[in-house]
């Protein structure tokens, strides 16, 4: 894929998807001094839905499987270079009601346009 159609339509992605956030960096379970709490737009996809993951050889019920706490948060890395995001931190979706609080589960980096979060409701 072209780089400039990619990023046309990563920031189509982002002006449409992306929503405030603030991050709560956590060392075990206190907050991190090393790291500030910061505030970042990033795509974050919670609720209950199916995910792709049937495997060749088995039937979509044996390979699906059900995501309904958490979800997945999708931050831009040219956008947003100083958010360091690491397992166990906190995010606080700030637009939607009641500001719900998700827990960083994992951290994929190995992307090179995006960092990609797994998270789960913040207890």
């Amino acid at each position: 894929m072209d780089a400039a159609l990619r990023d046309d339509l990563k920031e189509a992605v982002d002006a449409v998807w992306d929503e405030a956030l603030r991050h709560l960096p956590m060392a075990g379970a206190a907050p991190d001094a090393e790291r500030a709490v910061a505030v970042f737009r990033a795509v974050l996809r919670t609720g209950e839905r199916e995910g792709a993951t049937t495997r060749p050889g088995r039937s979509d019920r044996e390979g699906a499987r059900l995501l309904g706490d958490g979800g997945e948060l999708r931050l831009d890395r040219t956008a947003w270079p100083d958010v360091v995001l690491r397992q166990d931190d906190m995010v606080v979706a700030l637009d939607r009601p009641g500001e719900p609080v998700f827990e960083i589960q994992s951290v994929d980096d190995r992307h090179h346009l995006r960092l990609i979060c797994q998270l789960g409701d913040a207890a």
